[in-house]
């Protein structure tokens, strides 16, 4: 038992530590948002609309929609950011959950990321802020999140808003 609870703990402070260390890479994965247009990609809800790498418009977006922004801040090199994008964001009832709040992919090393990650105060990645439309801070979730749990946090943050 106490060997099970040791490796579980050794793993999960492994994930952290290699979740916040940059990954040497040649070439490196891109990820899926690779060549991805600043744009909503689909308005069907078959997946999250997500604006890409363009804080400054979605904010806007947010303002006028009266909605809070949710934004995805992620890095190319962090293995629990493309376990959100394979694994909790495409689930349904995270997508469902999404139409209440404009959705932005923000990476926190290029363009205007980095403002953002200094501006909120971001460590680790994934980090997921929820924002009003004037960029006041309303929640704030960090790590991975399988899709009830964010579901819940999703919740919270409108709760507050």
């Amino acid at each position: 038992m106490k060997k099970g609870i040791l490796f579980a703990v050794a793993a999960a402070a492994a994930l952290v530590i290699a979740c916040n260390q940059p990954a040497a890479t040649a070439g490196g994965d891109k990820g899926g948002d690779a060549g991805a247009q600043p744009t909503n990609v689909d308005s069907s809800m078959a997946q999250i609309a997500w604006i890409k790498e363009d804080y400054a418009g979605a904010l806007q977006q947010a303002e006028a929609d009266g909605k809070l922004l949710m934004i995805d801040v992620y890095t190319e090199w962090c293995g629990p950011c493309k376990l959100l994008d394979k694994d909790t964001f495409p689930k349904q009832e995270v997508v469902d959950k999404s139409a209440n709040f404009v959705t932005l992919k923000l990476d926190a090393e290029k363009g205007q990321g980095p403002d953002v990650a200094k501006k909120y105060g971001i460590t680790g990645f994934p980090t997921i802020l929820f924002v009003n439309g004037k960029g006041e801070l309303v929640h704030t979730v960090i790590g991975f999140q399988d899709a009830p749990t964010l579901v819940t946090e999703m919740d919270k943050a409108l709760d507050k808003a």
